[in-house]
């Protein structure tokens, strides 16, 4: 017959009133799993993978401020954890591990956000300390003088604050796969959201606490995670505020 689909694939393509049919090309699955050929590709699979895996345990440790980013794919996230991965030097490609905890502060100060950042709106910088012994970390969000220190691009009567504070395992090669350093364990990130805040006055400086709790399992390949992020809202009526969906912006205040 003119079309088998085990060996042709059949697909539409606009501006073409009849389907194309092509005859089915490249390497198999097996000889991608097995041929000398294809190692490299199954180095880059294998960098991918442990990059994925990071990522989604960066989201998981940022998942309070998380609706605040543009990251709903972790493109952004991955990229960067292929670059961190890359700095696993003692190993060949793909057999390389993303080590959060050897490179201390490597995720400190990063926007998640690009078109608008977290530090185009706060011109003075929140500072942060963290107590890994205690599992638990210290910010301060300083006095907030609109347009001075202050400049929110979004026109919306108020605000509000968010912080976290999570944990990041390291992600390491075991036999021919990539786990987390605490295999089975993420731990849910403590959070703080202030008060709703008028967009246009002063707001005093003010320090916050977050306490993991006692229970948390915090070795040395562990990394914590402070991350912080502003909330625009409106009001629904004289006494109800309600979020802005998509609105707002965060970054990574810590790590360490």
């Amino acid at each position: 017959p003119l079309y088998d689909p085990r060996i042709h694939s059949m697909y539409r393509m606009k501006g073409c009133k009849y389907p194309i049919i092509r005859r089915k090309g490249g390497p198999t699955e097996t000889m991608i799993k097995e041929s000398r050929k294809f190692r490299e590709v199954r180095n880059n699979n294998g960098n991918f993978d442990a990059a994925a895996k990071a990522a989604g345990r960066i989201k998981n440790a940022i998942k309070p401020v998380k609706h605040l980013t543009h990251i709903k794919n972790v493109g952004q996230l991955t990229s960067l954890c292929l670059s961190i991965l890359q700095l696993d030097t003692a190993h060949e490609s793909g057999e390389r591990s993303v080590l959060f905890s050897k490179y201390a502060g490597v995720l400190t100060g990063f926007n998640v956000n690009r078109e608008v950042t977290f530090d185009s709106i706060f011109n003075s910088l929140c500072t942060c300390s963290i107590t890994r012994a205690e599992g638990s970390a210290t910010v301060t969000v300083p006095e907030l003088i609109p347009k001075v220190n202050f400049n929110i691009p979004w026109d919306h009567p108020v605000y509000r604050i968010i912080i976290a504070l999570g944990v990041l395992p390291d992600i390491l090669r075991t036999d021919k796969n990539y786990d987390s350093s605490t295999p089975g364990v993420i731990h849910k990130a403590e959070t703080i959201i202030t008060d709703w805040s008028d967009a246009k006055k002063l707001r005093k400086k003010e320090s916050f606490i977050l306490q993991l709790p006692q229970d948390t399992t915090i070795d040395a390949s562990c990394s914590l995670i402070v991350s912080i992020g502003i909330e625009m809202g409106t009001y629904l009526s004289d006494t109800m505020v309600i979020p802005i969906p998509n609105i707002g912006c965060a970054k990574i205040l810590m790590q360490g």
